[in-house]
This record gives C-alpha cells, structure tokens and sequence, in this order.
C-alpha cells in the first residue's frame, strides 16, 4: 500500500442499499467461496506471554481505587420508576448501532474523533437555537462484558463531579429508571457547576477549574448482548436542557440490534455502517451484514463500531480481546476506483509491518491464500510476530511495536467501485479467537 499522504481516500456515502437484496445476495456467495493457499510455511513458535498485574475496572468518568470509587458527594436516592415517553423526537435521526444496541441519534450531532478507546461513538452537539457558541458533548463508552461499575457507582461518581450551587442545592435534577425492550435504562440529570474528573490516581483534584452554569444528562444501558453501554451529554445549561427531550426519546427508544425502524427520507448509509437484516435465519446468529463501497460482508455484533481514528479509515471496528488480552481493531480503507497498487504490494507491505523475534523474514511465515466469492477476489494475509504500526506519514514517526501480535489483511477486488482494504490486528489470542468470524466474513462477501 502506498504510503497514506499519497493517498486520496474516497469518503463518499456507500449507495442506500436494499436489504432483501443485500441479504440474500449475502446468503448465496457464504457456500461460494474456494480458498486455495498460494504459499505457507509454519506458523511461528510460540512466544511466552509476560504475566501481566490485576488492574482495577475503569468507567466513563474515572477510575476504581483499591477496588473501589473513591466518592465524597452525598449519596443520592435510588432513581424513581417511571415510564419514559415515547413521543416523536421531532427531527430527522439515523441509528447508532454498538455491541448489539441500537438507539437514534440526531443527524445534526456532529461525529468526532473519539478521544480513548473507552470512547466507541462520540460526537459534537450544536446549541438548537444558537445562543451559545460552546458545543455539547455527546459520547458513548463501552469497556466490555460485566465491566463499568453498577447503577449506583456511576451516578455517584457523576453527582461528585458537580458542585453545589449558590443555594446550596443539590446537583440532581431527575434521576429515572424504565425496562425498555427489555433492557434496564436508567437516566440522571445533573446542574450546577462541573468539575471534570481526573483519570489518574489524582482524580478530581487534577482536573480543570469548575464551569460554572453546567449540565450532565447520562444514560445506563444494561441488559444488552454484550454488556452495559454509558452515554453522556455534557455541556452549557441551556443546551443540555434544549436536548432533553432528545434524550428522553433515545432512552424510549433503545433496542437490541436486531430490529430496525423505518430510516428517515434524508438518511444515508455511511461506510462501514451496519445494516440490520430482515430476518435473522440469514446470516448466522450474532452477526449483522455491513455496507462498504461496492462490496458488503458479515461481522460479529460483539465487533464495535467506532468513529475512525484517522481520515485515511473509512471505517473502524474495536473487537473484544480474548483470555484477558487487550483489544483488537479492524479498519476499512477504500482509496477510489484506482485502488492502492498492485496486490501484491499491498500484501508485502502488511508483512513488513511485522518482525520476528529470531530474526526470520516475516515473509517465511505469513501465510497467504486467494478466493472467489462470485465476482469479487479475496486475497488474504495472515502472519504472526511483534507489529509495529506504519508511519502515518513521512514526518510521523512509526507506532510502538507490539509484541505477540497477529495481523491478517484482506485485499478484496471486484467491487464496482474499486477494491477496498481490511486489516485486523491485536494481540494473538485476540485475532486466534475470532478465526469462525474471519471465515463468516470472508465467506460472506458478495458485490453490490
């Protein structure tokens, strides 16, 4: 692949797809598949993994100390059970599907960078009648099965990050409770003035100074596939009580990720966004079949969709890490008709992104096959050995080498609108454990 700033990334909108087409098109290419292995040679000898320490679990807004919050707000009550209204939002939404989990999300939200990876959507809020120029904060955090701390830890933790105002009341404006398609949603609105929590062993006393006149509307998720999801809207007073409303819908509104609504006339499909199928006896169970230019394949629900962390991804997806392993990632590139070079290239410059500790060419272990899923070519590579993430450009420095890592990169050619590019890396036992999904995906793939 050539080197990234040479590169002209095509962002366009894939086409709105039909999804009876889309699935079923999916359904015929997953027998059509024929691997034939160009070239193999063993794969590398195993690597002792170094033992690594306990650490504490982590949730949207610090940090367990001891194996415990550390919280000096007054204890807030257990939130009232009451029904969440279901009114219409009153604008134009588009779904936001994570781990399994679908709720709307105003197209007007502005998606941004997510600054960690705790952060899997995370977005700008523009004031709804414009009488401020500080944006809100919107963002969606996930940190895995069973992980995030409970109900009551969390809204704690929030409630410690507000100050008591002038008069002395308390921060907390509602705090709710609904069963919605049965999951647990709880909310709770803060006011007064902020105090951001620190992330480190300083906690708050490390954060910025208060901002006065603040406002936090936070939801919690529980009972989805893949665990508890935690959603946050920060911002000035005015505007986060403007979006309550919005808020209210999103928690009537959440669902698994199965079921869909009807998209508003002016939504879009984006790149590497999931599509829901229309019926679930498809695609195996706990997978959903996503759109790419030209090209569409099936991934695990439990793949995290997330905002790219760089412009030259159209795509990104965090995948859960495995026997206690950190995370993984697999990133769509697509550069435009013209692709990235030849093949090869692609493929030889994924090997040199990885290096063996005894000093062997990674090229004597990679394992490299090609496939045909109708019209389209899949050629794929697989190599293990310590991975150092490419340059992103010519007065960047490379990433730090990562050692008992995997990368397995997939080249797919034939698509109308021109190849497109996957490579999935993270620690061994990560990408070892998601081999039946990388045979789903790749078996799946099928032209649009």
């Amino acid at each position: 692949m050539k080197e990234p700033n040479k590169l002209m990334l095509s962002r366009r909108l894939a086409r709105p797809i039909a999804l009876p087409a889309l699935v079923a098109t999916l359904a015929l290419t997953t027998a059509c598949s024929d691997e034939q292995v160009l070239y193999s040679v063993p794969a590398p000898f195993e690597i002792p993994t170094a033992p690594t320490e306990p650490t504490d679990p982590v949730s949207p807004h610090g940090e367990f100390h001891g194996g415990q919050f550390v919280a000096t707000a007054e204890l807030i009550p257990e939130p009232e059970r009451r029904r969440f209204a279901t009114r219409e939002l009153g604008e134009s939404t588009r779904d936001l599907s994570v781990v399994g989990l679908t709720l709307p999300v105003p197209v007007r939200y502005r998606s941004t960078e997510s600054a960690s990876q705790m952060r899997i959507a995370q977005y700008n809020v523009p004031h709804r009648t414009s009488e401020t120029t500080i944006p809100g904060e919107f963002i969606v955090f996930y940190f895995g099965p069973g992980e995030g701390g409970g109900v009551m830890d969390n809204a704690r933790r929030w409630a410690e990050q507000f100050q008591p105002g002038s008069t002395g009341e308390s921060p907390v404006v509602r705090f709710v409770q609904d069963t919605v398609n049965n999951l647990v949603v709880s909310r709770l609105t803060l006011e007064g003035a902020y105090v951001p929590a620190g992330m480190g062993p300083a906690g708050p006393a490390a954060a910025s100074p208060p901002q006065e006149d603040w406002a936090m509307d936070t939801l919690i998720v529980e009972g989805g596939p893949q665990g508890s999801i935690f959603i946050r809207l920060t911002g000035p007073a005015d505007l986060v009580r403007a979006e309550s409303e919005i808020i209210e819908g999103m928690a009537a509104r959440v669902r698994p990720g199965g079921t869909t609504t009807t998209a508003p006339s002016d939504s879009s499909t984006t790149v590497g966004e999931s599509i829901a199928p229309s019926t679930d006896e498809v695609l195996p169970a706990g997978y959903v079949p996503v759109a790419a230019p030209g090209v569409a394949f099936p991934v695990p629900q439990s793949w995290v969709q997330r905002t790219p962390s760089s412009s030259l991804r159209a795509a990104e997806f965090a995948i859960p890490g495995a026997d206690g392993a950190d995370y993984g990632e697999a990133v769509l590139f697509h550069f435009g008709s013209q692709g990235s070079g030849p093949t090869i290239d692609n493929i030889n410059r994924w090997i040199s992104m990885v290096s063996q500790p005894d000093g062997t060419p990674s090229r004597e272990r990679a394992v490299v096959s090609e496939s045909r899923h109708g019209q389209l070519t899949a050629t794929k590579v697989r190599v293990e050995g310590t991975y150092t993430p490419s340059s992103a450009g010519p007065m960047m420095p490379e990433g730090d080498p990562k050692r008992n890592h995997a990368l397995v990169g997939l080249v797919v050619d034939g698509g109308r609108e021109g190849p497109i590019y996957i490579r999935i890396t993270g620690p061994r036992q990560t990408i070892r454990a998601q081999e039946e999904a990388l045979k789903v995906l790749l078996e799946g793939l099928a032209a649009l």
